[in-house]
C-alpha cells in the first residue's frame, strides 16, 4: 500500500510540474489566478535586435483600457511574419492589472488602407 502511495504521489508531483512548465513556456503563468481579457492594440513601434546569426522585430503595441494607454512588447520572428507600425494586435490582458499583457494575433492591415 505504501508504495501505490509513493508512486501516485510522484506521478502527481510530475504532473503539476509538467504544467506550470508548459504554463511557463507558453508565457500563461503570469496570467495564473487573473481575470484575463481580449483586447485590440497598435504595433506603435519596431526596432531590430541582433538575434543568432539574423535579427529579430522587437515590437511595442499600445492598447487602450477605461481612456488610459498601455504597452506591450513581443518578437517579431519567422512565425509571426514581418511587423509593421501600424498593424493591429489581439492581446491578452490580466484585467485588474493591464501592464501584464501578451500578444495573441496579429491582424494585418490590408493593402487597401495602407495606399
Amino acid at each position: 500500500m505504501n508504495r501505490r502511495i509513493t508512486v501516485f504521489v510522484g506521478i502527481l508531483t510530475t504532473l503539476i510540474f509538467a504544467w506550470v512548465a508548459y504554463l511557463w513556456a507558453t508565457d500563461e503563468l503570469k496570467f495564473l489566478g487573473r481575470e484575463t481579457m481580449i483586447v485590440t492594440g497598435t504595433v506603435v513601434d519596431i526596432r531590430l535586435e541582433p538575434f543568432k546569426k539574423g535579427y529579430i522585430q522587437a515590437c511595442t503595441y499600445e492598447f487602450m483600457i477605461n481612456g488610459e494607454v498601455f504597452t506591450g512588447q513581443y518578437n517579431g520572428t519567422n512565425l509571426t511574419g514581418k511587423q509593421k507600425i501600424g498593424d493591429r494586435v489581439r492581446a491578452k490582458v490580466a484585467k485588474h492589472e493591464p501592464s501584464i499583457s501578451k500578444r495573441l494575433a496579429t491582424l494585418r492591415t490590408s493593402v487597401s488602407e495602407t495606399e
